[in-house]
This record gives C-alpha cells, sequence and structure tokens, in this order.
C-alpha cells in the first residue's frame, strides 16, 4: 500500500502543531500547557488521517472498478466483433459449399 509509507509526515505534522501549540501557551497569560493536550491534538491529527485513508481507499476501490468495468466492456466490445467476423467466414463458406454443391448437382444431373 503506497500511501501507508508517507504517513510519517503529516503524523510528523500534527505532533509539531501540537507542541507549538501548546509551547505557545506557556507564554499566554491565563493559559497553562499540559502534556494532556498534545496527545488530545495528536489524537486528532491521527483520526483526521484515518478518515482521509478511508476516503482516499473509497476513491481508488470506485476508480478502480469503474476501470474494470470500461475493460470489461472493451472485451466484450473485441469478442463481439470477432464472434460476427466467424460469423461471416462462416457464411461465406457454407455459400462458397452450396455454390459447390449446385455445380456438383447440374454435373450430376448432364450426365
Amino acid at each position: 500500500m503506497f500511501f501507508v509509507r508517507h504517513i510519517r509526515w503529516p503524523l510528523l505534522v500534527g505532533m509539531s502543531t501540537a507542541l507549538m501549540d501548546e509551547t505557545i501557551q506557556i507564554s499566554i497569560p491565563n493559559r497553562t500547557s499540559s502534556v494532556t493536550d498534545v496527545w488530545i491534538d495528536m489524537a486528532g491529527a491521527i483520526a483526521g488521517l484515518f478518515v482521509a485513508l478511508i476516503i482516499l481507499l473509497i476513491l481508488r476501490a470506485t476508480m478502480a472498478f469503474y476501470q474494470v468495468k470500461r475493460e470489461n466492456k472493451a472485451l466484450r466490445a473485441e469478442q463481439e466483433a470477432l464472434r460476427q467476423r466467424e460469423h461471416e467466414r462462416l457464411a461465406r463458406r457454407a455459400a462458397h459449399r452450396a455454390a459447390q454443391g449446385e455445380d456438383n448437382n447440374e454435373e450430376e444431373d448432364e450426365a
């Protein structure tokens, strides 16, 4: 899975944002900074990442479904064209044999 390899960057950005937010709160009067807030912010980043991955999976599955559907349609069209050509070939063959059979019947009638 390609997108799972790149999960560390969003996690790093989420952790950096949480740490920066808590660091800024240290310098603001009447605000406190706590490790619990960092974990809560990180949990929000993980939840957002999880939702993004689910959406990505749904989009990829939908795209794959429609690609297979297009390929199947093209294959059915190709198969139908082959079937039509084979039918025409067999019809020409039957017509040729029928013409040969008529020629043979005429020769037998003449004899």
